[in-house]
């Protein structure tokens, strides 16, 4: 499989609210028993939008809902005309176009993520603001991230920290922010750690630190 070049880029991310509300009607979607801090995470595992190809239609793969349907055909448009790459967007313009393509109500914001571990990481585009930092698999599509499948929803069962491993996660996720991140890179790495330590086999995926970032307006 060849690597992927993007490193960098926007994301359509459903908000706080909306996973939310999920994790309480899905079986497979549930809150984490740390879930009793004001905090609203704000990372990448929150089902970022997916291109979808006209050519599945009717073929029994999961189509969109009528309400994401117009968006998820740009957003492949914009993966076929090399404008964004596995979903991840490269122009902040191009982004608000799918985003305007979402039928109301638009539970979406629009995020910009990067890597840390690249040689010459890019710059955050202007007009952003830092809402933190956390280990993940960006930029694969699905952005998993062990903060959010382990301090505020388990979607496998066998990553839901027993009581033990709750309470040797518990100093970490007392250093989240309001926004459900870390403050610093350095604290990122540490909760990545830490994680490991308590869930070895997850060393064989390729977690990165990411820099998470809100686009004003």
């Amino acid at each position: 499989m060849p690597e992927r070049m993007a490193t960098s880029g926007y994301l359509i991310e459903k908000t706080f609210d909306h996973v939310c509300r999920k994790s309480q009607t899905s079986p497979g979607l549930n809150q984490s028993t740390f879930f009793n801090r004001p905090a609203q995470y704000r990372g990448l595992q929150r089902e970022p939008l997916l291109g979808w190809p006209e050519a599945l239609r009717g073929s029994g793969v999961v189509e969109p809902t009528d309400q994401e349907l117009e968006a998820c055909l740009f957003l492949e448009e914009l993966n076929d005309t090399g404008k964004a790459e596995d979903d991840i967007i490269f122009a902040l313009e191009d982004a608000k176009r799918v985003l305007a393509k979402l039928k109301p109500p638009v539970e979406w914001e629009i995020v910009w993520a990067r890597r840390m571990d690249v040689e010459v990481p890019d710059s955050p585009p202007a007009g952003t603001m830092l809402l933190g930092y956390e280990p993940g698999d960006f930029p694969s599509p699905t952005c998993y991230s062990p903060i959010a499948n382990s301090l505020f929803f388990t979607v496998f069962d066998e990553l839901k920290p027993n009581r033990e491993q709750e309470l040797r996660l518990k100093v970490h996720y007392g250093k989240l922010n309001r926004w459900g991140l870390f403050d610093t890179r350095a604290e990122a790495e540490e909760y990545l750690k830490a994680f490991f330590a308590l869930l070895p086999d997850e060393q064989h995926y390729a977690y990165y630190i990411t820099e998470v970032t809100a686009i004003a307006g």
